[in-house]
């Protein structure tokens, strides 16, 4: 599941070492384009829409957990009509629009990778959205953003160096507050270089939480 990205196009060519792919697209990216064109420029027209897919999404919440081929079926039979009739409503009224509204740009992109935006309705092994990798990669996207402004490549070696640790709290069920402070306290009282590995996070007897 990816995003309008075009490089990802290659996935899907005939002549792809193992074949091609289909790309199922992420309806969160759209609906959000939906959701930015009303900001901008607040409409009857960009509400309704947004209504369509709100209920698109509440419908498809009631399948949450349930096998594959039952989620499959009750998408087709739930979800299949709304993405039918938002289809059509988008075919009849960006005749009229501005070519160069975001509303415009926004029923594009839907209309542009209906069949990848609509694959999950297939495929009860697909979520309607990748939201969850999104919100996972999150933190990632942002100290990169962040990272911009250490100051020097020193500066942003030690960043480094210090949101790997973080990162290997979380991943270990260890408070990164927690896990400094006892780090720090054992380097002051002399804690030999030559055991320095017994000083990592998974080691840290303080801070645990449940994953």
């Amino acid at each position: 599941m990816v995003d309008g990205f075009q490089g990802y196009g290659l996935l899907e060519a005939s002549d792809r070492d193992g074949g091609p792919i289909a790309r199922a697209f992420c309806n969160a990216h759209a609906r959000r384009y939906f959701v930015e064109a009303q900001k901008a420029a607040p409409s009857d027209t960009a509400q309704i829409i947004i209504n369509k897919y709100v209920e698109i999404y509440r419908r498809d919440k009631e399948t949450y957990g349930l096998p594959p081929q039952v989620r499959r079926e009750l998408r087709q039979q739930e979800l299949r009509p709304l993405f039918d009739d938002l289809t059509r409503y988008l075919e009849e009224i960006v005749p009229s629009m501005d070519r160069g509204s975001r509303l415009y740009k926004a029923i594009a992109y839907f209309m542009r990778h209906r069949k990848g935006l609509t694959l999950f309705l297939d495929d009860g092994r697909l979520e309607i959205d990748n939201n969850m990798v999104e919100n996972t990669i999150r933190s990632i996207a942002l100290l990169r953003k962040n990272a911009l402004f250490a100051g020097s490549e020193g500066g942003g070696r030690a960043w480094a160096f210090f949101a790997s640790l973080v990162g290997t709290c979380k991943l270990n069920g260890v408070e990164p507050w927690a896990y400094f402070s006892w780090l720090f306290e054992k380097i002051e009282q002399g804690f030999p270089v030559a055991r320095y590995r017994e000083l990592l996070p998974w080691h840290c007897p303080k801070g645990r939480f449940e994953k």
